[in-house]
């Protein structure tokens, strides 16, 4: 039995199931629940607010969830990680049973039935297991979540750009985008240049580490800083006993070893824990504020700093 199709006979045996997505869920996070929640006439739970376009997508699509929802005797099935420490207020001890279906290199925390896929997305994955299932608003909905894990297809191949045109059917991306009006607000715009000016920077000989408090739109202005030349962009907010930190990496520090691991490694030490691709994600611990200073110096360290400039 390939694992596809073993995935299909074991979702489709689930008799309480409810799908769950990580935290600060993104396009694929949310699509990839979405469209199995469909098949599973299963409710979708978050531990918390989803992301800026994962909200987008929600809104358009009127897309139903429960936030920190109870999985008492319940079949779990979390999409895109295998994380636990992804999962705040997801209280899995308590579950009947758990399933895991991601696409990152990861190394799974989460107990349960793990199926992991060498894929671009989640919502690939879920479109290969129910293609013959699902409507075409659902397709639909399936592409995006393929479009932002591939950075715009930027790293897409010939076969999931094929497969992504299985799913838009004669609907153009740009069509679908313009439907749910991924426009930067002006709040956004002001958080990255607020964020500028609460920014500190770690050098050391070319290698820029660039620290941010960013209040809001982390992704967005962590984004922001590593397109001005930044080697790895942090940026972080402190939400009353806890926080997150947005990182995100260049190609050279990849390469180097340092990525989702790396850092997950660190946070784990604090108390915390990191998730994502392995040059952006999200990670969070009690106290992020301090954590994030840390985590600045250990990359240089890492890479042979001795001395260490702080701008």
């Amino acid at each position: 039995m390939f694992p596809l199709d073993e995935l299909r006979r074991h979702l489709l045996s689930l008799r309480r199931p409810i799908v769950v997505a990580h935290s600060r869920a993104d396009p694929d996070a949310i699509a990839s629940a979405y469209a199995l929640s469909r098949v599973l006439k299963a409710p979708v739970g978050l531990p918390d607010e989803p992301s800026r376009e994962g909200k987008a997508i929600i809104k358009f699509f009127g897309i139903p969830y429960e936030l920190c929802p109870s999985v008492k005797n319940k079949d779990v099935v979390v999409v895109d990680t295998s994380e636990e420490g992804m999962l705040p207020c997801i209280n899995l001890s308590q579950a009947a049973s758990v399933t895991v279906i991601d696409h990152h290199a990861s190394r799974p925390t989460i107990k349960g039935k793990i199926f992991t896929f060498s894929a671009t997305s989640t919502a690939e994955i879920i479109y290969k297991l129910f293609r013959d299932h699902l409507d075409s608003r659902t397709r639909k909905i399936l592409s995006l979540g393929v479009f932002y894990d591939t950075r715009g297809f930027r790293n897409a191949g010939g076969s999931v750009l094929r497969l992504v045109g299985e799913m838009l059917g004669e609907t153009s991306i740009a069509e679908l985008l313009a439907l749910i009006n991924l426009e930067e607000d002006v709040s956004e715009r002001i958080a990255r240049f607020k964020a500028l000016r609460r920014s500190e920077v770690y050098r050391w000989k070319d290698y820029l580490v660039v620290v941010a408090e960013a209040r809001s739109f982390e992704g967005s202005v962590a984004s922001s800083i590593l397109s001005l030349g930044a080697d790895a962009a942090l940026a972080w907010t402190q939400e009353r006993d806890r926080g997150f930190f947005s990182f995100r990496l260049r190609e050279r520090l990849l390469r180097k070893g340092v990525d989702v691991h790396f850092l997950h490694k660190i946070l784990e030490e604090e108390g915390g824990w990191c998730g994502g691709h392995e040059a952006a994600g999200v990670c969070s611990a009690p106290r992020i504020d301090l954590v994030v200073k840390r985590v600045a110096h250990s990359i240089l360290r890492f890479l042979g700093a001795g001395e260490i400039r702080v701008y």
